[in-house]
């Protein structure tokens, strides 16, 4: 199921067949409990353990090596973090994604693992689409805690935010290194990461997003309630992102059948 793994004459013979699921995050600070590459870590282990449940099944599931870094500005303050720019990030994405699709992959998935990446990867993947053209090519992006939200919410809790009990469990699900010892600490609410305006119009329901930048956030670094995360939560976490990962798999494979008929 790894790309990486595969000798050229593998990934050929898979072409047009396979599912290419790419992960991407970041490298960057994630309280005093988390390690620094949790985001690209979570994005990969959780594709590998999407990809191992679709094989079994007989889907073919190809998984990327993760993309490390993205756009983390916002946490310089900590040492540790590493940041790109937003035009270097999507063009590598970009590059990345062009990459497997002149090798014959058409139905890509993006797995994403920070926040701070959702906007530019959307971007990304749009310039890429109207550029190629290809009525054939599919890509869908989705954050991972955004995909299964519900789930996380009647598993927690505390809302998810960053290095919180929703992200902490998750990490201690898929063998990420913990400092179980410095879970125990002064719990920090979640700063909201945007302010939000809505028209007084009551007929319009647009919405402008003002982003804020405030770089004091940097410290503690963790937020929510990390103290109240669990291997088990994890676990619960995970065996849910599997089932609905794999029911995209399975919509995405439909729609294809359907258009070929």
């Amino acid at each position: 199921m790894l790309w990486g793994k595969h000798t050229w004459p593998e990934i050929s013979e898979l072409a047009g067949e396979a599912i290419v699921v790419l992960p991407v995050g970041s490298t960057e600070q994630h309280g005093p409990h988390l390690a620094l590459d949790t985001d690209h870590y979570v994005a990969y282990r959780l594709s590998i353990e999407a990809a191992k449940k679709g094989w079994d099944e007989g889907y073919k599931i190809l998984v990327l090596p993760p993309i490390p870094f993205g756009l983390s500005e916002h946490w310089m303050n900590n040492p540790g973090t590493v940041t790109l720019t937003p035009q270097t990030f999507m063009a590598v994405v970009e590059e990345v994604l062009e990459s497997v699709w002149r090798h014959g992959f058409k139905k890509i998935i993006v797995v994403n693992g920070h926040g701070g990446n959702t906007y530019a990867l959307n971007v990304a993947a749009n310039r890429l689409v109207h550029r190629l053209r290809d009525p054939e090519l599919s890509i869908i992006i989705f954050d991972w805690w955004r995909f299964i939200g519900p789930e996380i919410t009647r598993i927690t809790e505390t809302p998810l935010f960053h290095a919180d009990e929703g992200e902490t469990s998750m990490a201690l699900a898929l063998g990420q290194r913990v400092v179980m010892e410095a879970l125990e600490g002064k719990d920090v609410p979640p700063p909201p990461p945007e302010t939000e305006w809505r028209t007084l119009d009551p007929s319009r329901s647009s919405r402008i997003r003002i982003h804020v930048f405030n770089p004091d956030t940097a410290d503690p670094g963790a937020f929510g309630k990390p103290s109240a995360a669990s291997l088990e939560k994890g676990r619960k976490m995970l065996e849910a992102f599997v089932e609905k990962f794999l029911e995209l798999v399975r919509d995405l494979l439909k729609e294809e059948g359907k258009a070929e008929e």
